[in-house]
């Protein structure tokens, strides 16, 4: 699955996210644009606060850390509209 807006597919971006602190801004549900700061390092993520659901995660859902609050967050692949690596 491809992104115009970016230039990474879905694998790209969550390997990307494994190894970098990046910056994505993505259309919400509700139409409103919102700036992350996330990643998926395994030292950086927040906790788990359960052992799961048991549920598939859909390939086109981004599952990462927000940084800024150290809670899990997700979006849809498709409304992201731009991504920056952040230097740390």
């Amino acid at each position: 699955m491809t992104n115009p807006n970016i230039p990474y597919t879905v694998s790209e971006l969550k390997h990307l996210l494994e190894t970098k602190v990046l910056e994505i801004e993505f259309t919400k549900k509700n139409g409103e644009t919102r700036t992350m700061k996330c990643t998926h390092i395994a030292e950086k993520c927040a906790p788990t606060k359960t052992e799961g659901t048991g549920r598939t995660i859909p390939h086109d859902l981004i599952v990462v850390t927000d940084l800024n609050k150290n809670e899990w967050r997700s979006f849809n692949f498709d409304q992201i509209t731009a991504v920056t690596e952040v230097a740390e």
